[in-house]
């Protein structure tokens, strides 16, 4: 078991974390948490759906919470399509959106952020 400035950290502490995390709507694959003395990186795929309701693009990336309010957002790997997804069609700013909500939620499972 690890421990981060004298707190206990487990396997529990990162499922529960990845609970505090959205699923569904796109959000479909499972949460691997990594947790370090200074930030929380999370790892997952976006399922993109089309405007008829198929999956058309499977895009990973990843999402790190820091103790003073910053949410850092990467996409991984993207191709041309997938990158048109992020930037023109409004994706990156949903997971702006969804990824501020659940940081409140973060901050209190974790004593460390200060």
């Amino acid at each position: 078991m690890r421990s981060i400035k004298g707190h206990k950290m487990s396997t529990l502490t990162n499922l529960y974390i990845a609970n505090l995390l959205p699923h569904g709507s796109g959000f479909n694959g499972d949460w691997e948490v990594k947790l370090t003395k200074d930030r929380v990186t999370c790892y997952n795929t976006y399922d993109h759906m089309d405007e008829n309701g198929f999956y058309d693009a499977y895009l990973p990336f990843s999402v790190t919470f820091k103790p003073n309010g910053y949410i850092g957002i990467r996409f991984l790997g993207l191709t041309n399509q997938g990158r048109y997804f992020v930037e023109m069609d409004g994706l990156r700013q949903y997971f702006e959106d969804v990824f501020a909500e659940c940081y409140e939620a973060i901050e209190k499972e974790m004593e460390w952020f200060e």
